[in-house]
C-alpha cells in the first residue's frame, strides 16, 4: 500500500504564519488572529504520545517533520515519506531529516520498548531454550537462525543489517 500524501497547506500562508528555522528545527508562530490559543513567538505544536511534533494549522493537524520539509524544499514528493535520521521524532532540524521511501524509512527504526533482549530481531525461544534472530524486508519474515548466545545471535542480525543495507542506527 502507498503511503497516502495528505494535502499541505499553500505555502504563502504557512510563511505567513510560521517561522522555520532549519538549524534548530523549531517553529515559532509570527502571526495570529484573535481566536488562536497561541501568541506570536511562541514555539508552534505539541509532542504527542508517539513523540511527533504536531502542528494545527487553519483547522487540520500536520506532523511537523514533514511541514519543515515542505517550507525549506517547497515540495514533498507523494511516494515518499520523511525520516527522522537519528530517530527522535522531535528533532525536527532540517540536516536530520531526509526524504526515503516506505522501505528505507522501516530500515531506520528504534528498538521498541517491549524488546525483551535489548536487540531488534533477537528474541528467546522458550521450547528450544535458544535465542533466534530474524529480519523483516519487504513485509516478508527471514529466519536467521538459533544461537546459543543472545551476542551470537545479536552478531548474526547485525551482520544481516549491514548485507540488507539498514541504516547505521536502525534498532538503537
Amino acid at each position: 500500500m502507498k503511503h497516502k500524501e495528505k494535502i499541505l497547506p499553500n505555502i504563502e500562508d504557512l510563511e505567513k504564519y510560521l517561522q522555520y528555522t532549519p538549524s534548530t528545527g523549531k517553529f515559532k508562530w509570527l502571526n495570529v488572529g484573535r481566536r488562536w490559543k497561541c501568541r506570536m513567538g511562541e514555539e508552534a505544536g505539541y509532542v504527542n504520545k508517539r513523540g511527533y511534533r504536531i502542528i494545527g494549522f487553519k483547522g487540520k493537524i500536520y506532523r511537523a517533520h514533514r511541514l519543515a520539509w515542505y517550507m525549506s524544499k517547497k515540495v514533498i514528493p507523494s511516494d515518499h515519506e520523511v525520516d527522522h535520521i537519528n530517530g527522535n521524532k522531535d528533532d525536527n532540524r532540517l540536516g536530520n531529516l531526509r526524504v526515503v521511501t516506505k522501505q528505507e524509512n522501516a530500515m531506520n527504526r528504534k528498538l521498541p520498548k517491549t524488546s525483551t533482549s535489548g536487540i531488534l530481531g533477537v528474541y528467546w525461544h522458550k521450547k528450544q531454550e535458544k535465542w533466534h534472530a530474524g529480519v523483516k524486508i519487504k513485509g516478508k519474515q527471514r529466519y536467521l537462525g538459533s544461537f546459543s548466545t543472545k551476542e551470537e545471535a545479536g552478531e548474526a542480525r547485525l551482520k544481516a543489517n549491514r548485507k540488507l543495507n539498514f541504516h547505521t542506527n536502525h534498532g538503537k
